[in-house]
């Protein structure tokens, strides 16, 4: 699969490279385009912020920074999902404790087959693979979460800087 990246104003310049991926196609065969806009990984300094407001939380509410890591992975954080957007489920015998696994997951419920129960949960994508927007979606969680607890934080418009940098 070849990917091409591109800014819209420069789409004249990569056309003739689009153009022989296109030629070089076997001919008789169906073929899929998408189109999708890059999203910049998560900073360091907005990483950084991340666990310095866990630290604080965690503190705060009496819990290990682990737990409080996963309490808002579930609360804020990002499904993982198939290409057709789909969410990634998982399904078990025994109940999963992220902390023990290392598999981020949100309880959706159980059933019983042949007299056995089984969990049944959505996954969750480790923080460190989030993109710019899915970082800032699970700090400003976490804010509102340091807010309520009294934790000072950043203000707005020094979060929105956060998003930016590298």
């Amino acid at each position: 699969m070849e990917k091409i990246k591109f800014k819209p104003k420069n789409f004249t310049i990569i056309l003739p490279k689009l153009l022989n991926i296109i030629n070089s196609l076997v001919q008789d065969a169906d073929y899929e385009i998408e189109i999708k806009k890059v999203r910049n990984k998560r900073s360091l300094n907005a990483n950084n912020y991340y666990w310095s407001l866990i630290e604080k939380l965690s503190k705060a509410m009496n819990k290990s920074k682990d737990e409080m890591h996963e309490i808002m992975l579930q609360r804020y954080g990002t499904f993982l999902t198939f290409e057709t957007g789909e969410l990634f489920g998982l399904s078990t015998e025994v109940e999963n404790d992220p902390l023990k696994t290392g598999i981020h997951t949100r309880f959706r419920g159980t059933s019983e087959l042949n007299g056995k129960t089984f969990y049944h949960y959505y996954v969750i994508k480790g923080s460190r693979y989030y993109n710019s927007k899915e970082m800032s979606q699970l700090i400003n969680g976490l804010v509102e979460e340091c807010k309520e607890q009294d934790i000072e934080t950043l203000t707005p418009e020094q979060l929105a800087l956060l998003e930016y940098e590298r």
